[in-house]
């Protein structure tokens, strides 16, 4: 999958507990459903990563980092086996 600007999942695993950081909202209602994994490009083609957990209603958002080359490739081994 080429990355793109927006936000794209590359793989869902299960729910395993909340993703907001310091400074962040966090949504307790977004609870007990499945988890997120989104990667994105940004404007100087760096690979940023998050996670969102959602239970199908609720959304809570985590942080973006920036990724290692590591976690970019076991994201896209767990999206690839789904």
């Amino acid at each position: 999958m080429k990355l793109k600007r927006s936000w794209q999942t590359v793989a869902i695993v299960g729910y395993s507990g909340g993703v907001a950081g310091v400074g962040t909202r966090q949504e307790p209602r977004a609870a007990g459903g499945v988890t997120l994994l989104q990667m994105r490009v940004d404007k100087w083609g760096s690979t940023l990563g998050r996670k969102v957990n959602s239970n199908g209603r609720h959304l809570e958002f985590g942080p973006a980092f920036l990724m290692c080359s590591e976690i970019e490739c076991r994201w896209r081994r767990l999206g690839e086996s789904q």
